[in-house]
């Protein structure tokens, strides 16, 4: 084996003695994979999202704030190594500018997946990450270029960490402009294909040296080592030797590791017995931590990669579950489920060793030695709960209990199966340094299957809050915008009803939020089963109503409108409703049980442009 690798030896250090030469340089184009706009408020335009991007405050009629995401594939370059890459620049074509100067822009990064379907038309800004750099865009209309090129090489090191970029207004209430979207030219076609974007990189091209320049080195080569006394020769070949052990060394180590851990040297370092971790310990009540099992995470502070070494879960438990099922309203599930709430992380951190020729194989890749490990403590990560039910998992709305989550359903059917089974997306971001950040996302184990039975439930008692059938702009619960404290109604200027017997609770304007997120005029009613339903953004309140007036179910008690804001801003016609089991708003609860109406003919309003409104306590998710 040394006898064999002595040649070998020899030719990678000719090789790496010999230098490259850049000749020059090519730009490759890599196409944009997905790309949105998010605004601060609701979107009721028909076009949709599709055809172009809005940076800016004041880009529509409705003055929001907006954002742009963009997502490509750094492994579409194919075989290019990151030292020949000089730059890598997102080019976005231009068409309207809103800003009478050259407007600054933050470029920023989002640690959580993303997808253009799930993305746009948010009522509530999407927050990326907080490493940032700025740029500016000239406020003229053509191609505009975007440095990204730090970034770019961090996604070619770590796919896994590819989420795109995300564009911000330095000042978020100035103006921007509008930009074409890679979706542009779908039919009906509104820009010239050429218009659409893609990040440019700029490569560094090599010639290759020409042969009579080889012949000639080779000659001075055999000159020299003709020039060689026996003396020196006798030191080459020991310093060969020497080398060649350390590589039969280094080889042995990688051969005995596996494959997704880089390779250690065993050297000298600031490790103690105070500050190394013991990762197999037993710790009750941490978050994926335990005999054997937990996650541990390998950050390179030269690279600042930071890579999963092994990530485990707890399996949630479901400790209770109550169902019932209405005719007309379908299912209802609440669930207890059990799982700790804080998340303990292994960071080991390594670094890769000096380039050495008496350790020739650093010359050519990065060797890893271990500094330091320690423990990071997320003690509020954020949990996504999903329910299967006949073979098809949901996500749920959930509340914090001491030991866990309560968690809420509503489905259209009566489920066929009695059995039930969950599991968590846990999200933790943790900054390391300026820029480097510990962002983990895992799905747990499922639950072991639990069974129930179906409580059939008498036909509900409350009556639709408006004189007419509406579609729904957002349901209840947990949605793609937020977490929804009731539903949101199409309504124009229509009567607003009592949904049930009772009195005004309250009737004035609403400054629970301040002026900015602004209920409007809205109506509290206290109905006689002990709960209470809310009207807000109403238009007006029928006249005589006043704390203490008893009202009939059906009775009509205002108009309904746009009173109120959001984020500062104006809001389109609607009715926000809400039924709550107790005054405070954190009491609400999911009205589509408790309203008789045959639930089928409330649609979701334009679902086909906004599929993310499916989300939420929708009764029949696919409409």
């Amino acid at each position: 084996m040394k006898n064999l690798l002595v040649p070998i030896f020899i030719s990678l250090f000719f090789l790496h003695s010999s230098l490259n030469v850049f000749a020059g340089e090519k730009e490759i184009k890599i196409p944009i994979r997905e790309d949105a706009y998010v605004e601060s408020i609701f979107f009721d335009e028909s076009f949709g999202m599709l055809k172009q991007l809005l940076l800016g405050f004041n880009n529509s009629s409705r003055e929001g704030i907006t954002r742009i995401y963009v997502k490509y594939d750094t492994r579409e370059l194919g075989n290019v190594f990151v030292d020949n890459i000089k730059s890598a620049s997102l080019k976005l074509y231009q068409y309207k500018v809103n800003s009478t100067f050259d407007y600054p822009i933050r470029v920023a990064y989002h640690f959580e997946p993303w997808s253009e379907n799930t993305i746009m038309m948010m009522n509530t800004l999407i927050n990326p990450t907080r490493q940032e750099t700025t740029s500016v865009i000239p406020a003229t209309v053509g191609w505009t270029s975007v440095n990204i090129t730090e970034k770019f090489l961090e996604h070619m090191l770590n796919p896994e960490s590819n989420r795109g970029v995300a564009l911000l207004m330095k000042n978020e209430e100035e103006k921007g402009g509008v930009f074409w979207s890679k979706d542009c030219v779908t039919l009906p076609a509104s820009c010239n294909p050429e218009y659409i974007p893609y990040v440019s990189v700029i490569v560094k091209t090599v010639d290759e040296v020409p042969a009579e320049e080889n012949e000639e080195k080779d000659e001075e080569k055999d000159e020299d080592i003709e020039s060689k006394t026996d003396s020196d020769i006798e030191k080459l070949t020991e310093s060969i030797d020497s080398s060649t052990d350390r590589i039969v060394e280094a080889i042995s180590d990688i051969e005995e590791t596996p494959e997704t851990t880089p390779s250690i040297v065993k050297e000298e370092s600031n490790i103690t017995e105070d500050n190394v971790v013991d990762t197999t310990r037993t710790t009750s009540g941490v978050l994926g931590v335990r005999s054997h099992q937990g996650c541990k995470y390998i950050w390179n502070a030269t690279t600042d990669v930071v890579r999963k070494f092994v990530c485990t879960l707890d399996t949630p438990v479901i400790k209770s579950t109550k169902i019932e099922y209405r005719k007309n309203t379908g299912t209802y599930i609440t669930t207890n489920i059990t799982l700790p709430k804080s998340l303990e992380v292994t960071l080991e951190k390594r670094e890769c060793s000096k380039a050495s020729i008496t350790n020739p194989i650093t010359l050519f890749k990065c060797v890893e030695k271990q500094i330091s490990t320690r423990n990071i403590t997320d003690s509020s990560p954020y949990i996504d709960i999903y329910l299967n039910i006949d073979g098809k998992w949901y996500p749920t709305f959930k509340k914090e209990t001491s030991t866990g989550y309560t968690t809420s359903l509503n489905l259209s059917f009566k489920p066929k199966s009695e059995l039930i089974q969950a599991k968590y997306l846990l999200s933790s971001s943790t900054k390391l340094k300026e820029r480097v950040w510990l962002d983990i996302f895992e799905m747990s184990p499922h639950s072991v299957q639990s069974s129930f039975k179906i409580i059939e439930q008498a036909s509900p008692t409350y009556v639709f809050p408006l004189k007419t059938l509406s579609n729904v702009t957002q349901w209840h619960g947990k949605t793609a915008y937020s977490n929804h404290t009731g539903i949101d109604f199409e309504a124009g200027r229509v009567p607003v009803l009592a949904t049930s017997d009772g009195t005004v609770d309250y009737i004035g304007w609403d400054n629970s939020s301040g002026k900015c997120l602004s209920g409007g005029n809205y109506i509290k009613l206290k109905h006689s089963d002990g709960k209470y339903s809310t009207y807000l953004h109403l238009n007006s309140f029928t006249k005589g109503l006043k704390k203490g007036s008893p009202v009939k179910k059906g009775t009509v008690i205002g108009i309904s409108g746009n009173s109120g804001m959001y984020n500062c801003e104006p809001l389109t016609n609607h009715l926000h409703f809400e039924v709550r089991k107790s005054p405070p708003l954190s009491s609400h609860i999911n009205p589509v049980p408790l309203i008789n109406i045959d639930w089928a003919k409330v649609k979701t309003a334009r679902a086909n442009i906004y599929p993310v409104r499916l989300t939420g306590d929708n009764p029949h998710p696919k409409y």
